[in-house]
């Protein structure tokens, strides 16, 4: 049974291109979807599969071709001392040949074709889920380190409130000196 494999047009299922004014607005605002888009459009593993699906279509319907016609020339008897005196020679030949493949080999080799595209075609799909999984990865990092960061920094503002809230209880004599000190090695 023949399958028909869906082919869509070189591009269609990659992200769209993003608009310059996406691209100004990560000055001010990280989005996800707009540096995926940027990666994707940008990347050039995904431009050189781009490329390598679109040859790999442009070969299908010249798998199905019959060979090209063959010119055949003959030259019978020309003497070996002026090999360039055509005029000389005993018998001329001109003729054309043309090679018949075996029957089905043509549609064979235009499945084969079709089946490569298709491989270039979910080659380049790959690569591009790659790199978005790629700049989705690196974006959830960055962000999970900013997150500790500025918890980090809660954290001390917390500690710097609690050391002065020992001090002044110890300045009202509310406090020891051992409290202030264990807060501030804590």
């Amino acid at each position: 049974r023949r399958r028909d494999l869906p082919l869509e047009a070189p591009g269609s299922s990659l992200p769209a291109e993003p608009t310059a004014e996406a691209e100004r607005g990560l000055e001010t605002e990280a989005r996800l979807d707009v540096m995926v888009r940027i990666a994707v459009a940008r990347n050039p593993d995904i431009k050189e599969a781009q490329e390598r699906l679109g040859a790999s279509l442009e070969r299908v319907p010249s798998a199905a071709r019959l060979p090209d016609l063959e010119l055949k020339v003959e030259l019978w008897g020309v003497p070996l001392g002026r090999p360039y005196a055509l005029g000389d020679s005993e018998t001329l030949m001109f003729g054309l040949r043309q090679t018949f493949p075996a029957p089905g080999s043509l549609d064979a080799r235009s499945r084969v074709a079709l089946e490569e595209s298709q491989i270039a075609f979910e080659s380049r799909n790959a690569r591009a889920q790659d790199i978005a999984q790629q700049v989705r990865r690196g974006y959830y990092e960055y962000y999970r380190a900013d997150q500790e960061y500025r918890i980090h920094l809660e954290h001390v503002e917390i500690a710097t409130h609690i050391v002065d809230l020992a001090r002044s209880n110890y300045q009202v004599g509310r406090g020891t000196q051992e409290d202030v000190l264990r807060a501030i090695l804590e």
